[in-house]
Parts: structure tokens; C-alpha cells; sequence
């Protein structure tokens, strides 16, 4: 036996088995299943959002939410993927997110957001402490 095909055998042999292996194996996505906040039963969504997290508003150019009990509150921006902002929310404060002007207030006073966008969606979701 050559001293090329002594090394090259077994280099082929393990490249087959560690291809076979990845076509058994397949791909996994992230969130190819379409996994929501409410589907999810542990973990965490890519964009932060605890899986127990409830969606309370949908979209739209101002969003406005007040819990009835304490916990957190996250704004998610659906095309960047991302949460722009997470605060933690006491019962009857009302939470206002202004996509036009790109601001967020809590009971009025002015809280710090990422980057919010004219034009783009956003959604609220809500954990209870």
C-alpha cells in the first residue's frame, strides 16, 4: 500500500461518514415552526420575549396597553425581529408607544426605547411577575 493511499483512505472514509451523518441528521430552524410567544413552553423567542409572554396589542401606529396586574411589559418590532424595549409595568399603569414620533411613555413620563420606525409594525407583550 502507497504511503498517499494509506492517508487518503481513511480522510475519504470519514468525510462520507460525517456527510451520511448530516443528511440523517437534517437541519434544525430556529423558528421555522412558527413558534409564538404562547406556544413556546420553555426558553426564550429569539427576540427576547419570555415564551410565557401573552400578546395584549397587535399593531398599529400607537400602541397602548394597561395591566391589571404587575409585570413586564416588552415592545417588539415585527421587521427587525428585535425588542426595541422591555419595562416593568405596576397594576393600572398604561404603557403608550408612539411609532410617528418614535417615543414611549409609562403614566406620562417618557421612557427610553430603541429604534422606532414610522411605518413599521410593533407589538406589546405582557408577562405577569
Amino acid at each position: 500500500m502507497s504511503y498517499l493511499s494509506r492517508f487518503l483512505r481513511p480522510l475519504i472514509t470519514c468525510s462520507v461518514l460525517v456527510l451520511a451523518a448530516a443528511a440523517v441528521v437534517g437541519c434544525q430552524s430556529d423558528n421555522g415552526g412558527g413558534v409564538t410567544a404562547t406556544d413556546a413552553p420553555t426558553g426564550s423567542l429569539r427576540a427576547g420575549i419570555p415564551p410565557k409572554a401573552e400578546l395584549v396589542v397587535d399593531t398599529g401606529t400607537e400602541l397602548k396597553y394597561s395591566p391589571t396586574v404587575a409585570g413586564r411589559v416588552f415592545v417588539y418590532d415585527v421587521a427587525a425581529d428585535k425588542t426595541v424595549g422591555r419595562f416593568s409595568t405596576r397594576p393600572g399603569q398604561t404603557l403608550i408607544v408612539n411609532a410617528r414620533s418614535g417615543r414611549a411613555t409609562i403614566d406620562g413620563n417618557e421612557v427610553l426605547v430603541g429604534d422606532i420606525k414610522a411605518g413599521r409594525n410593533y407589538k406589546i407583550y405582557f408577562l405577569e411577575n
